[in-house]
């Protein structure tokens, strides 16, 4: 996996946050739906104390679940009309 964190050099422009899955990582994530994470603590990269969590699962909603304990009254949950499943 590729990670990195970069402040951005145009003015007014947000830094970036690039995280690059080896098909390895894909693999695993299609043969171990909602067992495999990789977490990723931001701070650790130079960028804010922030963490962020890659997850798979067969459908929107099956993730979500395995989530549930994270979300709360404060939680923003989206998910992509394009990517519905």
């Amino acid at each position: 996996m590729l990670k990195m964190y970069a402040k951005s050099n145009a003015p007014g422009e947000p830094d970036i946050l690039v995280l690059g899955l080896s098909f390895g990582n894909l693999e695993r994530f299609r043969a171990q739906p909602l067992e495999t994470f990789i977490p990723i603590q931001v701070g650790d990269l130079g960028g804010p104390p922030l963490k962020v969590v890659i997850l798979s699962g067969r459908t929107e909603a099956e993730m979500a679940d395995a989530m549930k304990d994270l979300i709360g009254p404060e939680t923003a949950v989206t998910v992509s009309d394009r990517l519905k499943s």
